[in-house]
């Protein structure tokens, strides 16, 4: 399986592009000093694994489905060079 893309319908959420030649990493720039200040929290990490994980068929986190239940979220994957696209709402339905 190869990721392609994680979207949703709502503009303030960005699109997550993988990379179509290897490896993607989610990072975040964590500060200079290691103290909290420009940290990598907040970044969308853990929500992005969430996300995609949801879209494969996890149950629904109800956090999420309390903050967003209307927003689509987007996968849109490969398998053996054939593109498949689920779409789940937060509230997992």
């Amino acid at each position: 399986m190869k990721l392609i893309e994680l979207s949703c319908d709502q503009p303030s959420f960005k699109t997550l592009h993988f990379n179509p030649e290897g490896l993607t990493l989610i990072v975040g720039d964590g500060s200079i000093s290691g103290f909290s200040e420009g940290s990598s929290n907040g970044v969308g990490k853990t929500l992005s694994l969430g996300l995609i994980h949801l879209c494969l068929g996890a149950k629904t986190n109800p956090k999420l489905a309390a903050a967003v239940p209307d927003w689509m979220f987007r996968l849109d994957f490969s398998i053996s060079g054939k593109t498949h696209v689920v779409e789940r709402s937060g509230n997992g339905k």
